[in-house]
C-alpha cells in the first residue's frame, strides 16, 4: 500500500486507511526490500519511507510472513533442477 497524505501524527496508507507513524513502524515493512519504515522531516514536512531503500510502498508484517511461507511451499514443490535455478 502506497503511503500518502503525510501529517505530523500519521499518514494515509492505501485508499482509506489512516494510521499513526508508530503503528507504521511497529506493524509494517517495505514491500520492495523488507526494510523497516522510518519517519523523517524534510522540506515539505513529515513523511515516512523505508530505512533501506527509501520506498514508500508498505506491506503488513503478517502479510509478509504469509508470502514467505507460501514461497517456501512453492520451492519445496519444484523439481530439483528448477529449485537450483531459483536459490
Amino acid at each position: 500500500m502506497i503511503a500518502t497524505e503525510f501529517t505530523r501524527d500519521g499518514l494515509k496508507l492505501g485508499e482509506h486507511k489512516h494510521i499513526t507513524y508508530q503503528a507504521l513502524q511497529r506493524e509494517f515493512r517495505c514491500n520492495d526490500c523488507g526494510g523497516r519504515p522510518v519517519v523523517k522531516y524534510g522540506d515539505s514536512g513529515w513523511y515516512a519511507c523505508c530505512g533501506r531503500c527509501g520506498g514508500q510502498d508498505f506491506i503488513h508484517e503478517a502479510t509478509l510472513q504469509h508470502q514467505k511461507a507460501d514461497a517456501i511451499e512453492v520451492l519445496d514443490g519444484l523439481p530439483e533442477y528448477l529449485r537450483k535455478l531459483v536459490t
